[in-house]
């Protein structure tokens, strides 16, 4: 009995002891509705305040899905996945953007899709599908739109100028406060009124994508109140050729087909009889051909697999992609995704392709075209298995040298050989002439 009461008091402590590591990283620091627009310019601060160094690789961010945490230098980020004690890194919407509008900071920054709304939203860090830390703001704690970020002071978080990298110290005003005449209140109130924000128009989403993969773009549309606007007509201009018109619908999903760079507008009108337009945003996609490769291999332990890299260093969204072979096909399942510059591996026991059929692979866009580079030469091709694996048939026909003989010396052997014969059979017919006393 004392053993196993000893037992269960490890197990407990052994699991405490994980979560409390864990629980050493926080969220420091949120950069929710930068000054102008938002597009690639959201952030978040995490710090460890534990004794020892925190690896972040397997955790993911959260901001209503799961969002995985690019590996440096993958999406322009630098450092590593892990937090030192007492130490900060940032989770940027667009790590190079992040760099280049922070040059004094020279720490970790990591890439991770991210969309945090203006309005308040619910963030949260998770490892191995358990919540780590998770925190809830909204605009009326501050860091609206003012160049402020929220900073987190003890179990609150309060607005302040933004110090990624570093501890945020509040300042104290010396000043004393009067109390406010009624004439004095008044003027208050309608400066308040004054100082209510413009509506507004961001499109939020990644800037690079992919070719021939379905991307989803959100115009983010709020009033002079910062509420989100629901009401209304939507028109997008994807730059390709392509318009789209919605109402009630702020977010939509398109495809380009070639790689290249594109300027897409969308204009917000109040009503659907409205001319002109209330707000306008643009921004330029940058768009390129995906660079995957596709083998058929073996496991050491003999099991057929299909390998499939991610030669590029973007995320690439995997849902729906087609594994093909001779009568055959496999869609992977929503929510897919191929990590940037690593493999994915998928046994035959989920594709359910014979062995046969394992060594004859084609890899298919979710529209079931064949994968293709920029020249349109077919780029996953049918897969062989590699020479050393194929063993050679001794059932087949030796080949006799003369078999791969060029045929015109086959030809000037013939003639030699034809002349030989005539000129033997003339030297033998002399030779029985003079036998018998015939002379020509």
């Amino acid at each position: 009995m004392k053993k196993y009461i000893l037992f269960v008091l490890t197990c407990v402590g052994f699991f405490s002891l994980h979560a409390y590591a864990h629980a050493e990283v926080v969220i420091s620091e949120i950069a929710y509705d930068i000054e102008g627009t938002d597009q690639d310019r959201e952030w978040i601060e995490l710090y460890n305040n534990g004794e020892s160094s925190v690896s972040l690789i397997g955790w993911k961010f959260n901001d209503g899905a799961n969002h995985n945490l690019n590996e440096p230098p993958a999406g322009g980020g630098r450092g590593t996945l892990s937090i030192p004690s007492n130490g900060y890194i940032v989770i940027a919407q667009n790590a190079s953007v992040f760099i280049s509008e922070y040059p004094s900071y020279a720490g970790t920054v990591i890439d991770s899709v991210m969309a945090l709304n203006n309005e308040g939203d619910t963030l949260s860090l998770v490892s191995d599908g358990a919540v780590i830390y998770s925190l809830t703001y909204t605009s009326a704690d501050g860091a609206s739109g003012d160049g402020n970020t929220l900073h987190k002071v003890g179990g609150s978080y309060i607005p302040g100028v933004p110090t990624p990298g570093s501890i945020y110290i509040e300042e104290e005003s010396e000043e004393e406060v009067s109390p406010d005449t009624e004439e004095e209140e008044s003027t208050k109130k309608e400066k308040e009124v004054v100082s209510l924000v413009q509506p507004k128009i961001d499109i939020v989403t990644k800037t690079t994508m992919s070719a021939n993969v379905e991307s989803t773009l959100f115009a983010r549309t709020t009033d002079e109140r910062k509420q989100k606007i629901f009401l209304g007509k939507w028109v997008w201009n994807m730059g390709d050729g392509t318009e789209y018109q919605f109402e009630k619908i702020d977010t939509v999903k398109h495809t380009y087909m070639y790689q290249g760079e594109y300027v897409v507008t969308v204009e917000y009108y109040e009503s659907v009889l409205s001319t002109e337009p209330l707000l306008t945003d643009k921004i330029v996609l940058k768009v390129i051909e995906p660079d995957i490769s596709v083998h058929a291999i073996k496991h050491k332990n003999g099991t057929p697999l299909i390998e499939i890299v991610n030669n590029s260093p973007l995320e690439i969204p995997f849902s729906s992609w087609v594994l093909g072979t001779s009568g055959k096909q496999f869609v992977f399942p929503k929510n897919t995704v191929l990590l940037p510059n690593k493999k994915l591996f998928i046994p035959n026991t989920v594709t359910l392709f014979s062995s046969e059929e394992h060594t004859s692979v084609v890899l298919m866009y979710p529209n079931k075209q064949l994968y293709v580079e920029d020249d349109y030469s077919v780029k996953s091709e049918i897969i062989k298995q590699p020479k050393e694996e194929v063993l050679e048939d001794s059932s087949k026909e030796k080949k006799e040298p003369w078999d791969s003989m060029p045929s015109i010396t086959f030809i000037v052997l013939l003639l030699v050989a034809s002349i030989g014969i005539i000129y033997s059979k003339r030297f033998e017919d002399r030779k029985n002439d003079e036998e018998t006393g015939i002379i020509v």
